[in-house]
């Protein structure tokens, strides 16, 4: 039992990110809360994307030391990579931060014992704001996939064109990489507390359009693979 006394207690009713009923009622669940939850799915999970890259750099490294070439296996390869790990990976990253950083999470159960854990913190601080984009920019690493043909067509009358179509295109597959990102930063209003929301809404609402239209419609881009290498 809590002693009611303890004068840190006083730092959970006055965030607005912790509650101390709803808190110390997530903390009565232990290993079967959704935080703790989350946390040991997202520990499991890194541990198989390890794994997996692993075996992927391990496969480049094979092909490298037998003089084989391997440009086409580097592609393969960076498009598993985006399938098996980046994927889940952000994935993985949500779910961390939501374990630990949403309302009533295991940082407002941490702060029920020791007082460190009550300072208010913003879930996306210097540290996961560098993690996220790290992971952000392992994912985009598939633009290396796609390049411009050499040569210019003869009946080409429009380079602007193919400009535009290949800056639509990139953003495209830039939406489609980032688009478990771009949904947590929407939902995330429901799960944390933010001053800004109206920005972190539009900010994210643009790619996340462009993602779900390029999932869903992205078959008609196969009218246009003439104009690129894949």
């Amino acid at each position: 039992v809590v002693d009611t006394r303890i004068e840190h207690l006083q730092d959970i009713h006055s965030q607005k990110q912790c509650s101390f009923e709803k808190s110390w009622s997530k903390f009565s669940d232990q290993h079967s809360g959704e935080h703790h939850r989350a946390l040991a799915y997202t520990q499991l999970g890194i541990q198989c994307v390890l794994v997996v890259s692993l075996l992927l750099v391990g496969v480049l490294l094979c092909r490298l030391y037998s003089n084989s070439a391997s440009g086409n296996l580097l592609r393969r390869m960076i498009a598993l990579k985006f399938c098996l790990c980046d994927v889940f990976q952000q994935i993985f990253v949500v779910l961390y931060i939501y374990g630990w950083y949403a309302r009533n999470g295991l940082r407002c159960q941490m702060c029920l014992f020791h007082p460190a854990h009550c300072e208010s913190q913003d879930p996306l601080h210097w540290s996961n704001f560098l993690l996220c984009l790290v992971t952000a920019l392992s994912s985009v690493s598939n633009q290396l996939l796609i390049k411009t043909k050499t040569g210019k067509r003869e009946d080409d009358d429009d380079p602007c064109g193919d400009w535009i179509f290949l800056i639509l295109f990139r953003f495209a597959l830039f939406s489609v990489s980032v688009l478990p990102f771009s949904m947590a930063v929407y939902a995330s209003p429901f799960w944390f507390h933010f001053e800004h929301v109206v920005v972190m809404l539009f900010t994210a609402a643009v790619p996340l359009v462009f993602g779900w239209l390029t999932v869903c419609c992205g078959w008609t881009l196969v009218v246009f693979k003439d104009e690129w290498e894949l």
